[in-house]
């Protein structure tokens, strides 16, 4: 019996260093976008935003965010790839929104679960 409880004993302690090295955040380099858009502005700004072409000299930036105004969820697009954000209300979101940016969080699946947004300049 006393082996029994101390074979559990180490598994439940080998789980658990399992557990929070799979839980540990990322740092990961991409752009802040809207899941309308993906990784592509240019055919949304063109066919419903055609104001933002010129003049507004951040058209990526407007696009996110008049997206995410009519409706859409900002995402993190990294080499192509889309992944959803979990936290939608985190306020760096809005203020980096179609900016590269280094982006830090628990990937689970195809949702990160965000902790920090830099500048992509930020070392």
């Amino acid at each position: 019996m006393k082996n029994i409880f101390k074979s559990l004993w180490w598994l439940s302690l080998i789980g658990g260093f399992v557990f929070s090295a799979s839980a540990a955040d990322q740092t990961w380099r991409g752009q802040i976008s809207d899941n309308m858009c993906g990784s592509s502005h240019e055919k949304m700004i063109a066919m419903k935003y055609p104001e933002l072409q010129t003049g507004s000299g951040a058209p990526k930036h407007d696009c996110t965010l008049a997206c995410v105004k009519a409706g859409a969820q900002f995402v993190f697009v990294m080499e192509g790839k889309v992944y959803k954000i979990a936290n939608q209300n985190l306020a760096a979101l809005p203020e980096n929104a179609g900016n590269t940016v280094k982006l830090t969080g628990n990937l689970q699946g195809d949702t990160i679960t965000v902790s920090k947004i830099a500048s992509s300049e930020t070392k």
